[in-house]
């Protein structure tokens, strides 16, 4: 706690109230003028204040007004022997606790006293709730935007749960793309110890998260048959181009910053952004494709930068896609790498078949 007063009498009188009423419950420490109300009220960062208005100097007004600045939830409890509108007027406008008129009864500064302990101890409890609350989110939102990138790649969208979740984390997508990053699962053979490979895969998927949610509005994927999703959000207003070129950068920092810290062998796919979340698997089908797309040369492509990237339309196997996610969503992982790779021969035939058109 915090007193500042320009009479000494009145400031050990009221430390006296003080430490006989609530028998040492906290500190107390004084300022004597205005000027060092705010220097000690910065230092120490109190609970409550109890400010006179009239002092040397700087005015009690003058120094709530400075401390109110940098300590937006103190309590400030004002003593005045002015009965003057204008002054509790400039209180109330500072957020003051309580303005008392002099001469106070010693109940009266009490119970003052006792009402802002109790205040303070309702919005710290609050205050820590809250924290705990946001820990307990943070710890399960990597489920909760699994769960929805999942259901993005499947294009199942009109479901309340995954609006639900959206205001849960706070996630607002009117447009977008998608980004997939894969490791080489050959790049791991090397390593013998089970334990160290997974280490080494979720660092790869920690880097990837950390590194997408750094750089944008995003949920992202956890790893599943070694790839990684990020569905972006965007502003409207951002360059196609722009955003083009700024999403591969970003793509080969990643990848590069990976393979140079673990050895394994990284690579990147980049959807067209479209507009409205039920459109995201279009983007997501072509970052796949872009990540399956051979080119030695480069590790990041993007689906508009690939001759690839027309011809995609119908023949698409899309009903194995949607069955592929929904077999790993089902944890059936025997039954994904088939499909998977049914999927991935398919690209690779298409893919080779338009080459020789041209």
């Amino acid at each position: 706690q915090k007193l500042a007063d320009d009479e000494a009498l009145e400031r050990e009188g009221l430390r006296i109230i003080l430490d006989k009423n609530f028998n040492n419950q906290f500190d107390i420490y004084e300022a004597t003028n205005g000027r060092e109300a705010i220097e000690k009220a910065y230092e120490i960062k109190p609970d409550i204040i109890i400010m006179d208005i009239k002092m040397p100097g700087i005015s009690g007004i003058e120094a709530i007004a400075e401390i109110r600045k940098r300590l937006s939830n103190v309590k400030i409890i004002v003593l005045s022997a002015y009965d003057s509108f204008s002054y509790a007027k400039e209180a109330v406008n500072l957020n003051v606790f309580e303005y008392l008129l002099k001469p106070i009864k010693r109940s009266t500064i009490i119970e003052c006293i006792e009402r802002a302990i109790r205040l303070q101890d309702k919005e710290r409890e609050k205050i820590q709730n809250e924290l705990k609350l946001k820990e307990k989110l943070s710890s399960v939102i990597p489920y909760i935007e699994n769960e929805m990138v999942a259901s993005i790649i499947l294009g199942d969208i009109d479901k309340t749960d995954i609006l639900q979740n959206m205001n849960l984390i706070n996630f607002q997508y009117n447009k977008g793309f998608c980004i997939v990053f894969s490791y080489e699962g050959s790049s791991l053979k090397k390593i013998q110890d089970q334990i160290e490979k997974n280490y080494i895969k979720k660092r790869i998927e920690n880097k990837i998260r950390e590194s997408l949610k750094k750089n944008f509005d995003c949920i992202v994927s956890k790893g599943v048959l070694n790839n990684i999703v990020g569905v972006i959000r965007i502003d409207d207003e951002l360059d196609t181009y722009k955003l083009r070129s700024l999403s591969i950068d970003f793509a080969r920092e990643v990848t590069c910053k990976i393979e140079n810290e673990t050895n394994v062998i990284m690579k990147a796919g980049i959807g067209n952004e479209y507009e409205g979340l039920e459109n995201s698997s279009k983007s997501y089908k072509e970052a796949l494709i872009s990540l399956k797309v051979d080119s030695p040369s480069r590790k990041v492509n993007h689906f508009a930068d690939i001759s690839i990237g027309n011809i995609y339309n119908e023949e698409y196997p899309f009903e194995k896609e949607n069955a592929l996610a929904e077999k790993i969503n089902m944890g059936l992982l025997g039954e994904s790498q088939e499909l998977y790779k049914e999927i991935i021969d398919w690209i690779f035939s298409a893919y080779s078949d338009n080459r020789k058109k041209k």
